[in-house]
């Protein structure tokens, strides 16, 4: 698993699933990117029980994601830990200003993001939240994220 999303990334993936055409999808999903910059509404969410107003939460366990977005610059697969990254709520103007730094990974000191590690997380919501995992979308109010050990690469 590479990253596991709620909020903006998981609207993201659900308008873009199944969906064919001529376009030629990087462009397909720079388009859905702009669409939902002025049009995504914040959800109110839970986290580990504690309450939110979230644009977007990824559990990262790797550091880069959907269209090569950096969203998780210190990720480390082999360390065990489940990289949380949490944007608050956002007006449209913020969203235009942090998009490029999130492409980047220059995101982590804006004072609208959260960034912990966490080997278990748990994501509630009164109505059903769209989600993504490595891209492919899923619908749930409550969602369970357990890491189970670090990960052994062996070149």
């Amino acid at each position: 698993i590479n990253v596991f999303g709620v909020g903006f990334d998981g609207e993201l993936a659900k308008s873009m699933h199944g969906k064919t055409s001529w376009i030629p999808t990087t462009m397909k999903y720079w388009i859905a990117i702009a669409r939902h910059v002025f049009w995504y509404r914040s959800k109110n969410i839970t986290l580990n029980g504690k309450p939110y107003s979230s644009f977007m939460l990824c559990a990262a366990n790797g550091r880069v994601f959907g269209g090569d977005f950096n969203i998780a610059p210190h990720a480390d697969a082999q360390d065990g830990l489940l990289e949380l990254l949490h944007i608050k709520k956002v007006n449209v103007l913020q969203r235009l200003l942090y998009l490029p730094k999130v492409k980047k990974g220059k995101h982590l000191h804006l004072n609208v993001v959260n960034h912990t590690r966490h080997n278990t997380i748990t994501i509630e919501a009164k109505h059903t939240m769209a989600a993504q995992l490595d891209g492919e979308p899923m619908l749930a109010s409550r969602f369970d994220i357990r890491f189970e050990r670090k990960v052994n690469f062996v070149s």
